[in-house]
C-alpha cells in the first residue's frame, strides 16, 4: 500500500511542477516548451487519476480484509508464476498483493469474478479473472487446527459467495 500511496504522490508531485511552470514560460514566450510541459502535465494528470483509483482500491481490500498472509505465488493459466513475499490481503473487493491490486466483483457483468477457492495443509488457491484470462494466487496460510481452516472457509463464503474446496483435512 505504502508503494501504491508513494507512486500517486510522485504523479501529484509531477502534475504541480508541470502546472507551476508553464505560466513561466508563457511569459517567457517559449511556445515549445510550454508545449512539452503541457503533454507532460497531461501525462502526470492521467497517470495520478489512475493511481488514486489505485490507493482507493488498496484501501477498500484493506479496509475489508477476510486474510492476510505474509507469501504468495500468483500465476497465470501458461504457467508463469510470480513469487511475492510482500504481505498479501485477501478481502470481500479482491486481493492487494505487495503494490498491486486484483479486484473481483466489482467491474459488472464483463469484469472479474473469483471464481474458486481450494485450501489444503499448506495453501488456500484462489483462481480469479475474466473470459480474457485468469490468474492463480496461492497463499501459504500457516493455519495448524482443522477449527481455523473451516472458520477462514465459512469466512470466505459469507464475504465472497464462493465456497471453498478442503482437500487433505
Amino acid at each position: 500500500m505504502q508503494a501504491i500511496r508513494k507512486k500517486r504522490n510522485v504523479y501529484a508531485l509531477l502534475f504541480a511542477l508541470c502546472a507551476l511552470l508553464i505560466p513561466c514560460f508563457v511569459v517567457e514566450q517559449m511556445r515549445e516548451t510550454v508545449f512539452i510541459l503541457s503533454v507532460a502535465g497531461a501525462a502526470a494528470l492521467i497517470l495520478l487519476i489512475h493511481q488514486s483509483r489505485m490507493v482507493y482500491n488498496a484501501r477498500l481490500i484493506c479496509g475489508n480484509s477476510i486474510l492476510t498472509v505474509h507469501s504468495a505465488v500468483l500465476s497465470d493459466l501458461e504457467g508463469t508464476e510470480e513469487k511475492t513475499m510482500d504481505e498479501t490481503i485477501v478481502s470481500t473487493f479482491g486481493a492487494l498483493v505487495g503494490d498491486k491490486v486484483y479486484k473481483w466483483g466489482c467491474d459488472g457483468l464483463n469484469g472479474s469474478r473469483l471464481k474458486n477457492i481450494e485450501m489444503d495443509r499448506e495453501r488456500i488457491s484462489l483462481t480469479f479473472g475474466s473470459e480474457a484470462q485468469t490468474l492463480k494466487l496461492e497463499l501459504l496460510h500457516g493455519l495448524d487446527k482443522a477449527e481455523k481452516v473451516f472458520q477462514v472457509k465459512q469466512n470466505l463464503l459469507r464475504e465472497t459467495g464462493v465456497e471453498a474446496v478442503i482437500n487433505g483435512w
